[in-house]
Parts: C-alpha cells; sequence; structure tokens
C-alpha cells in the first residue's frame, strides 16, 4: 500500500515515533537482514526514508510491530 509522504506525514512520523519500517517488524530476519519471508524490503527500509526526495510510503501487508 502507498501513502502519499509530505511534510506533515514527514512531521507526525517524527513527532508520534511512528513505526512502519522493516527494523521494526518481527518477520525481520537480523542474521541476514532480509523478511523471514522473502518479502522484498528495499522500499520499507528506514533509510529509504531520509531521502527528501521520496515522496510516499510503502507499507508491507505482513509488517507487525516488535
Amino acid at each position: 500500500m502507498r501513502v502519499p509522504l509530505d511534510r506533515q506525514r514527514r512531521d507526525e512520523i517524527r513527532r508520534y515515533a511512528l513505526r512502519f519500517c522493516c527494523e521494526d517488524c518481527v518477520h525481520l530476519d537480523r542474521e541476514h537482514d532480509r523478511c523471514a519471508h522473502g518479502w522484498p524490503s528495499a522500499d520499507h527500509r528506514r533509510a529509504r526514508y531520509r531521502d527528501p526526495q521520496v515522496d510516499a510510503l510503502v507499507f508491507c501487508k505482513e509488517f507487525e510491530l516488535l
């Protein structure tokens, strides 16, 4: 699922410490740094959202908070 990522949403992510990246998911295989279900993870990684040019949040349907 893709959601527009604008200045307001970036502010809300910081203000409320929202979690939606692989690094916060129980399905991340930390030993191998990949999704335990085999899903591609590049669009869901925290580093991607540090780029100010990124204009959409991409949510994973398997995400479960640690």
